[in-house]
């Protein structure tokens, strides 16, 4: 189970609540997903607060430090994501990137039933996954 992030008694790196999304390649679902969830949370909790949930991405079978897919990338411009994207570099899902991570959401089915590609890739427990269709 998930643990829920808490008030912190001094601030740092181990309060955060850590979300990591997996999907293939690391450079169009996963990535996209990403990004809109650090903006909705911005929104919904003020940065102060979002600031204490991590979200980060990788793929099972990533595109190793390749840039998000243009087309993905143009799909986040209507709520200004598009430019944020220009940074972004894929990296593949191993043991270090699950490391102190506290859920996993697959962005697709190739990563469902939970997490099945990244347990076999890594030692997440799949307590902490969850999958969404498509």
């Amino acid at each position: 189970m998930a643990r829920r992030p808490q008030a912190p008694t001094q601030p740092g790196p181990d309060d955060r609540f850590r979300v990591l999304v997996v999907c293939t390649g690391n450079i169009c679902r996963s990535p996209a997903a990403e990004l809109l969830m650090r903006n909705l949370l911005v929104g919904r909790l003020g940065g102060r607060e979002a600031a204490r949930v991590e979200i980060s991405s990788a793929g099972v079978a990533a595109v190793v430090n390749g840039p998000m897919h243009p087309l993905s990338r143009a799909q986040l411009a209507p709520w200004g994501l598009d430019t944020r994207a220009e940074d972004f570099r894929s990296r593949q899902l191993d043991d270090r990137v699950v490391a102190g991570v506290d859920l996993v959401l697959g962005a697709n089915v190739r990563t469902a039933p939970p997490c099945s590609s990244a347990t076999r890739t890594c030692s997440t427990a799949p307590s902490r996954c969850a999958s969404s269709p498509g």
